[in-house]
């Protein structure tokens, strides 16, 4: 029985996109007898869409070859042949193959170099990746002239397809100065033919090694001035080095001038200083001219300060200015003013008085004995201040201006000169007490006093024929000085000469007549004979008498006494040990005790404590903490 085979095909390169060609073959035909008509069959989506006649002829040996064309390039296609048997009327079909096309050739411009400086450079290139249906990988390479390794700089670009002109670029750096490099296009595709490209190598040479340039930070930064910095290593090339700067990131609108020359192979310290302007930040940077190009430091920045003029003008600065002076009775202040349009604090305006009615407002503030206030005011004052000499002004307060406890006058000015508050007090007020500043009166109260508060004592000068000089004075339930001091003293009097002796005093005769009613208290003899003589009274009778230690002089009807509460500091009793230590408050017997105790009782002592022992010598009452220091020892304290 006759029978076809499909045989191999083979893809040419197209020169354009849509003239692929394709050779198919038609082999192992067997079976026929007599005349064959030969054909050919292609397609994309079936491979019956094209049909060829390959003409008849004799029962071939072998088989056929027919080529088809115009093809699209690099598209995948079907194929296959068949035959017709005349002497049988019957077709014979050989198998489907698929194959896609051939591709074009890509191609490549020569690649180029850009921006090469000492350690960078870019590289690019144009080409045509000349793939339908196939993509390609694309790349750039890099070497060293002298090197036999190539490096791929950067990212690949992937999946490029198409008949179309694209490029590729990548940046170079870590490159060496004045070292030629080669680069160089590499593509590879997908397709069945010429699936690999290498373009034209190109080279370049970096720049010679230039200065080294490090932007410091800038100092002397004022509201006028700043100084910029900088490290420059030239690197044994001549190098001009200036300073470009600018009120905007990356924008420098000025350079300093003239250029600073360097030369060497060392770090060398460069400044320059710039006028500024105030609240503004700058930005800078280094710059460096030498013979193959410029170099640049990184960009800083700073902000300059306000200009202290502009603040100084800029404050209130409002001065409040203190007086002390006597109720009620006309007064001159004097004081003086800072100027608007100065430029510091000190600075006093020196012009004529420039207040007018209206400027000057007083007011007044008189509190009752409650120390409740009362408020008037504001209200122009009588007189307007006048200049007396230069910054020097002066204001003349009426009496009745001065009937107040504080006084404040607010002089507003809003062209020449700042406010200032003048504060006059004829009283002064220390929490709940008041006190007159000077001796002017004011109403119901004397030249000087202190109110109590609440059921506190006050305090007041009583002057006069009839004045007790300095009292107290008490609240709802208090008492006076002599009150406080009248309860520390259990009586005072005349001594009576009848009954006196030396180790008795007689009382006056409305002293109390109970028997021990004034012992262990203290008789002082403070005027008349005797006077300066202190006693404790051992013992007193019904008849008055106090029994005392022996006085050097009797007293008489001329000795005043007085008797005060005694205290008895011995405290301890004979024979008893202290069973606490004695603080600042325990009585003179428990402390010489102690000492008693220091001297006369039994230490021990080793390396770590000192211990004190009762009367019996075994029984421990205190311990101290030792630590012996060699040469030294210190002693803790008793506990």
């Amino acid at each position: 029985m006759p029978s076809v085979a499909t045989g191999s095909t083979v893809m040419g390169t197209p020169t354009t996109p849509n003239n692929a060609q394709c050779t198919i073959q038609g082999s192992s035909y067997s079976g026929f007898t007599g005349t064959v008509a030969k054909y050919h069959q292609w397609g994309v989506s079936s491979v019956s869409e094209n049909s060829g006649y390959d003409g008849d002829g004799d029962p071939p040996s072998g088989g056929w070859t027919t080529a088809i064309t115009p093809l699209v390039a690099d598209k995948t296609y079907l194929f296959r042949v068949y035959a017709y048997d005349y002497e049988v009327d019957g077709t014979y079909y050989g198998s489907t193959k698929s194959r896609r096309t051939g591709a074009m050739l890509a191609t490549a411009s020569a690649p180029a170099s850009s921006n090469v400086g000492q350690s960078t450079a870019t590289i690019s290139c144009l080409y045509y990746p000349n793939c339908y249906q196939s993509t390609a990988t694309v790349w750039l390479e890099y070497k060293k002239t002298t090197d036999s390794t190539w490096t791929t700089a950067g990212s690949q670009d992937t999946g490029k397809t198409g008949y179309s002109q694209l490029s590729i670029s990548r940046d170079l750096s870590g490159l060496d100065p004045s070292t030629q490099y080669q680069f160089r296009l590499q593509i590879t595709r997908s397709t069945v033919n010429n699936g690999s490209f290498t373009s034209s190598t190109s080279s370049f040479t970096t720049e010679v090694a230039g200065p080294t340039l490090t932007t410091e930070n800038a100092n002397g930064i004022g509201f006028s001035t700043a100084t910029l910095n900088a490290t420059v290593n030239p690197n044994d090339i001549t190098t001009d080095v200036t300073f470009e700067y600018g009120t905007s990131p990356g924008v420098y609108g000025s350079e300093t001038s003239p250029p600073t020359e360097l030369t060497g192979d060392t770090d060398q310290e460069v400044t320059a200083t710039i006028s500024v302007s105030p609240l503004t930040t700058y930005y800078f940077r280094v710059k460096g001219a030498y013979s193959g190009g410029t170099s640049y430091g990184s960009e800083l920045s700073f902000t300059t300060p306000q200009d202290p003029g502009v603040f100084a003008r800029n404050q209130e600065m409002l001065q409040v200015q203190d007086y002390d002076r006597k109720w009620g009775v006309a007064t001159t202040i004097f004081f003086n003013v800072p100027q608007i349009a100065a430029s510091s604090s000190d600075s006093f305006y020196t012009g004529a008085a420039p207040w007018i009615a209206g400027d000057v407002k007083r007011t007044q503030v008189v509190y009752n004995d409650s120390k409740t206030p009362t408020v008037t005011g504001p209200s122009n004052t009588t007189n307007l201040p006048a200049q007396v000499s230069g910054s020097l002004y002066r204001l003349d307060l009426e009496a009745a201006e001065m009937q107040a406890d504080d006084i404040w006058i607010n002089l507003s000015h809003s062209a020449t000169v700042r406010d200032v508050l003048l504060r006059v007090r004829t009283h002064q007020q220390l929490g709940s007490a008041i006190y007159d500043s000077a001796t002017g009166q004011r109403a119901n109260w004397t030249a000087f006093k202190t109110a109590g508060y609440g059921s506190g004592h006050g305090m007041q000068v009583n002057g006069g024929a009839t004045g007790d000089g300095l009292q107290a004075v008490g609240g709802a339930s208090g008492v006076d000085i002599r009150g406080v001091l009248g309860s520390m003293v259990l009586r005072t009097g005349l001594c009576q000469a009848s009954g006196s002796d030396s180790t008795h005093v007689k009382l006056d005769s409305g002293a109390p007549t109970t028997a021990g009613f004034f012992v262990n208290a203290i008789i002082l003899i403070v005027a008349g004979t005797g006077a300066g003589v202190a006693r404790v009274i051992s013992a007193y009778d019904t008849n008055r008498i106090c029994t005392v230690a022996a006085v050097p002089t009797t007293v008489d009807g001329t000795s005043r006494f007085v008797i005060l509460q005694g205290a008895d500091v011995w405290n301890v009793s004979p024979g008893a040990e202290l069973t606490n230590l004695p603080t600042y408050a325990s009585g003179y017997g428990a402390m010489v005790q102690m000492l008693f105790q220091r001297f006369a009782y039994r230490i021990d002592q080793d390396a770590n404590t000192q211990k004190w022992y009762k009367s019996d010598a075994a029984t421990i009452w205190r311990t101290k903490s030792c630590t012996d220091g060699g040469s030294y020892q210190s002693l803790g304290m008793l506990s």
